[in-house]
């Protein structure tokens, strides 16, 4: 199960939250003052690019209608991070 960084570049962010469309996500870029992505971003490997913390956008994400929480859990693989710590549920087949 892949491990999500805490942080995603923009490109990143366009990458592994497909269903929004590269161009979608161009234009909420540019208006992330107004639509409340400016709150989530961090700091990166790169000076002077955005970088946005996963978890908080998987959040936007949800709490925009983007994604709903099953879907959002099936992108990211059952993989939570919380507070640096991944939890994952396995299934035992006997």
């Amino acid at each position: 199960m892949p491990k999500f960084p805490d942080r995603l570049s923009r490109k990143a962010v366009a990458q592994t939250f497909d269903r929004i469309s590269p161009v979608a996500w161009e234009k909420l870029f540019e208006r992330e003052d107004q639509n409340g992505l400016e709150k989530l971003r961090t700091e990166g490997d790169y000076p002077g690019r955005p970088y946005y913390q996963t978890e908080g956008l998987a959040q936007w994400l949800i709490r925009n209608a983007h994604y709903s929480p099953e879907q959002m859990d099936a992108k990211l693989n059952g993989c939570r991070s919380v507070a640096g710590l991944t939890v994952r549920t396995h299934l035992l087949a006997g």
